[in-house]
């Protein structure tokens, strides 16, 4: 309503009058000639009808202007906007960074390298009862071995890996890749009794889940595509009917670290954006 009303009084006050430079009065910006010292004040009369689209068009860019400054005056005196961070310059390293690694290692274990794909599968995978040593609940997730099922999990959580990150820092990333990927992978090695696990399923839900609940503890779900989010929480609980490389135990390890770190970065308060 304001942005409206700023608009209009910004288009009568450049239709209101122009000054003349011989006598400065102030005649109408739709003449050619000043009517009280016969001056010429442009070689003919403006068009009306592109004047006004200009006008309009200008109109809009300085409602936007106006937008993005309400919406920085609202992270300011509201402790951080949930939309100001969708305009935040910064960049989420640590989590380009994960999924880069995911990516390349992903690669390379199914490349069939003499060797070295075979060494990968061994000692990065985790298998229980197998001689597997502990930490590889932590490098597992860094192996996909199907496109479908390592794009779905990588692509969620670069987008709300980055936005904790973007609102915490890099450790608060690199936390719950490593808890989610954990808990997703001891879950379903607690319950299954011959399991195979990896992949980013768990990171990618746990990272889904804290996001969750930080925005919704400190910012205005309102401020988001809620409809898109429904359609990524659907997308994470339909992969196990869809594939076989995604575990439903998985899934349920991911939502519990999700939990535990959605509830500890709750707490945490929020790194300013400008």
């Amino acid at each position: 309503m304001g942005g409206d009303i700023y608009a209009a009084l910004l288009m009568a006050e450049r239709e209101l009058f122009v000054i003349c430079n011989n006598c400065s009065s102030e005649v109408s910006p739709y003449v050619t000639e000043c009517p009280y010292c016969g001056h010429r004040l442009r070689k003919r009369a403006p068009d009306i009808k592109k004047q006004r689209k200009q006008d309009e068009k200008q109109a809009k860019r300085d409602e936007k202007r106006a937008a993005k400054q309400r919406t920085r005056l609202r992270a300011e005196y509201e402790g951080g906007s949930s939309a100001s961070y969708l305009y935040s310059p910064a960049r989420p390293r640590m989590t380009i960074a994960l999924v880069v690694v995911a990516v390349v290692a992903s690669l390379i274990a199914r490349s069939g390298i003499g060797g070295v794909s075979d060494f990968m599968v061994e000692n990065l995978s985790y298998y229980r009862g197998g001689g597997t040593d502990v930490w590889t609940i932590f490098t597992a997730p860094f192996l996909q071995y199907w496109f479908g099922y390592g794009f779905i999990s990588l692509g969620v959580f670069a987008m709300f890996g980055s936005g904790v990150e973007r609102r915490f820092g890099w450790w608060a990333v690199l936390l719950v890749w490593l808890i989610g990927g954990a808990f997703g992978i001891l879950a379903e090695s607690l319950i299954v009794s011959f399991p195979s696990t990896f992949g980013a399923y768990g990171a990618a839900t746990c990272a889904f889940v804290a996001w969750m609940l930080v925005v919704l503890k400190q910012e205005d779900l309102r401020d988001h595509d809620t409809l898109g989010l429904c359609a990524v929480a659907g997308v994470l609980c339909a992969l196990p009917i869809a594939t076989a490389s995604a575990s439903a135990w998985t899934l349920f390890g991911g939502i519990v670290a999700g939990a535990i770190c959605g509830a500890v970065l709750a707490r945490v308060e929020a790194k300013p954006v400008y």
